[in-house]
């Protein structure tokens, strides 16, 4: 094999990995701004899920507040906050 076809080998994966990783992010923020548009005469309509939950389920998170309710709750919680660098997986691995 030549040295063009080596590279030509390896830098063609990385175009089409690319590629994916640039359609999924597309899709995501497609169905991002599809969530932030839901009204209820979409529930209504018969429109599909998103991301396997029901439109219903979608305009309730909306309006969930995690903030009020735990003011609300007189039990000892555990509030865990971290931050998530980009290009780091969010599980923890060793």
């Amino acid at each position: 094999m030549t040295k063009s076809h080596d590279r030509q080998t390896t830098y063609s994966p990385s175009i089409h990995k690319k590629k994916m990783v640039d359609d999924a992010i597309a899709e995501s923020v497609a169905k991002r701004d599809r969530i932030r548009s839901l009204t209820k005469a979409d529930l209504s309509a018969g429109a599909q899920g998103i991301w396997g939950y029901p439109l219903s389920w979608w305009l309730d998170m909306r309006s969930y507040n995690p903030t009020e309710v735990a003011r609300t709750l007189d039990v000892p919680l555990l509030i865990l906050y971290g931050e998530k660098r980009a290009g780091q997986d969010c599980r923890v691995v060793r």
